[in-house]
């Protein structure tokens, strides 16, 4: 339909932007040296098309922004970090550039290394000559229209070339040039061809389940817990194997002294169910740790866990997210707050749930993409052998979202209906096994982001507030969320209005399908901001709190938790039989097994 080939949807812009500012601090530099500028510039070109094939659903490339774009907000926002680091620590650019690249996880460091060796010198001529971020951007070429700006003009008129200063910092850094690779993409390039199908990296067996936990594996979906055989994994129902054999993956295995097998006397008729997410970066949990970018934070150990699991699981942690997480301490240095899931809560009322959950989110995901990007076809379940499922369809902002400045790249709701029912007629052929249940996610309102966020400091530095970040990102044509992250209360108002009325689609849906769909049944709630606000307010917070700092869009740790807590009070209290029941051998499977092995 339409919505699969419009160009760079909804959260696309937002990833391009912050993948082109990760991977502008990463190399620390400006890109280019004047005299190599267009070799240069075609590489990072190369490279952020293989990040638009990583992380958007929408592959048309034809949106590359103005003035510069995302390869201009990169700089300028890598330029700042570098030049608030110099100061922060009163040291020189020269070595603020060694010392990060030192921070580095290997690949990185020696990519990083390159890019100094090779281009840092305008970078350290431009802010030692006073220059602000946005102008060494331009002096670079990379930024081409200077009245989008982000930091305030310079107050220095300095521009002359310190050849003499520059001498001195590349003998210093080329005692490093044996560490550099000779192509330093080459690393980089390998993994996005690895993530583009959104399934496991390793699944030897092929079954979509993983041993291994980033690289879409039990980060996203339950641990395999026997990879050489296809009909060993989370959630599966029947079987042909002895009671020796955990065949799914539950922990729950082996006989009792009479001879009965555990699994059927535990868990056989205790109301099972998997949880499953198809959705968005929201569901996906975008997250960037806010000390990558602000320079007041940043140390030695920031980049720690940069590699793993922050780019291999493409910048998401599906791990902690409100529908599939499960992890309530790791990284809590780099993903702070409170944790709480849907699935935690379907296991806690039944242990037989183990390790059934599958995240099939992906960032900048649309309803016209579902089917069409290579997330519908990686769900992992069988009608005829596999347990039911609770299924969320969650896609809250994204068919609004658009970095064009026009209303005419919105979903309609005619085309909105088109594409929910493309998904559901899919699950109802022989994917959802019978018993199975749907719940859709209203869309969300977006326009708080802007009342709630608009005067407050942004995180990359005092100077700068997120309307300030709006402006610029709007400026250069490259803004995630046109419609949302905009000073235009018009405009904002249009996109709210249109987020309602996709929502209703979902209850048009219902009533008019209701019995058609074999599988599963259908119900809808609205996307619980109201109730999370209430719930946060009484624990004392501010709702400003509740979203990312880094990219101002989208809901946080806490924020996750609570919407956990607030849909799963919704569905108790409308449809409690959508919910695993309590099962009564709990305290036995617990004594028995443990951490059933845990994840």
């Amino acid at each position: 339909g339409r919505s699969v080939i419009k160009t760079q949807k909804g959260m696309k812009r937002a990833w391009l932007v912050l993948c082109c500012t990760l991977l502008s601090l990463i190399v620390v530099s400006a890109l280019a040296a004047e005299k190599e500028h267009n070799r240069v510039l075609s590489k990072i070109f190369s490279v952020e098309n293989g990040l638009r094939k990583l992380l958007p659903v929408n592959q048309d490339l034809s949106v590359v922004g103005s003035g510069g774009g995302t390869e201009c907000i990169g700089c300028t926002l890598a330029v700042s970090v570098v030049e608030q680091l110099s100061q922060i620590h009163n040291k020189s650019v020269d070595k603020v550039l060694e010392e990060v690249c030192g921070w580095l996880p290997s690949p990185m460091s020696e990519t990083c290394i390159y890019f100094v060796i090779e281009y840092g010198d305008i970078v350290i001529r431009g802010l030692e000559a006073g220059l602000r971020p946005d102008d060494v951007c331009h002096e670079i070429g990379v930024c081409t229209d200077l009245t989008c700006r982000l930091f305030p003009k310079s107050k220095s008129q300095a521009s002359e070339k310190l050849e003499k200063h520059w001498k001195r910092v590349s003998q210093k850094i080329h005692k490093l040039s044996s560490k550099a690779q000779l192509d330093p993409w080459k690393w980089l390039e390998s993994l996005f061809n690895s993530l583009i199908q959104h399934r496991p990296l390793y699944d030897v067996d092929g079954d979509k389940f993983s041993v291994w936990k980033t690289l879409r594996g039990s980060y996203w979906r339950g641990k395999d817990c026997d990879d050489t055989a296809s009909d060993i994994y989370p959630g599966r129902n029947t079987t042909n194997y002895p009671a020796s054999t955990d065949h799914n993956c539950n922990g729950i295995y082996g006989r009792d002294p009479q001879g009965r097998s555990y699994e059927d006397l535990f868990c056989k008729g205790t109301d099972q169910f998997g949880t499953i997410v198809i959705g968005d970066s929201a569901a996906a949990h975008f997250h960037i740790p806010v000390q990558y970018f602000d320079p007041r934070l940043m140390t030695e150990n920031t980049f720690n866990h940069l590699l793993n699991p922050f780019i291999e699981d493409e910048f998401d942690w599906p791990m902690k997210n409100w529908a599939c997480g499960y992890l309530t301490s790791n990284f809590s240095g780099d993903i702070p707050g409170l944790t709480d899931s849907i699935y935690l809560r379907m296991r806690q009322r039944n242990l037989c749930n183990h390790r059934d959950y599958q995240t099939l989110a992906v960032n900048g995901a649309r309803s016209g993409g579902v089917m069409g990007g290579n997330i519908t076809e990686s769900i992992a379940r069988l009608r005829k052998t596999d347990q039911p499922a609770l299924v969320f369809y969650a896609l809250i902002g994204n068919d609004v979202c658009s970095g064009h400045h026009t209303f005419a790249d919105m979903t309609t709701p005619e085309e909105f209906e088109t594409n929910v029912l493309e998904t559901l007629n899919y699950l109802d052929q022989g994917v959802l096994p019978p018993g199975s249940n749907v719940v859709f996610i209203g869309l969300a309102n977006g326009s708080l982001l802007y009342q709630y966020l608009h005067n407050r400091e942004y995180p990359l530095s005092p100077e700068v507030t997120y309307e300030d970040v709006y402006n610029y990102l709007n400026c250069l044509h490259s803004s995630p969320c046109w419609v949302w992250m905009n000073s235009n209360q018009t405009v904002r108002d249009i996109g709210t209005e249109r987020a309602a009325n996709l929502s209703k689609v979902y209850d048009k849906i219902i009533k008019k399908y209701s019995g058609v769909f074999k599988n599963f049944n259908m119900t809808y709630l609205d996307f619980p901001i109201a109730q999370v606000d209430k719930m946060w307010s009484a624990m004392g917070g501010k709702f400003y709190q509740l979203i990312e700092p880094l990219d101002g869009f989208h809901p946080n740790q806490n924020f996750q938790a609570l919407q956990a807590k607030a849909i799963w009070e919704q569905l108790e209290a409308t449809h409690p039989e959508m919910l695993s029941r309590v099962n009564p051998n709990n305290i036995q499977i617990e004594k028995i097994f443990g951490d059933q092995g845990g994840y």
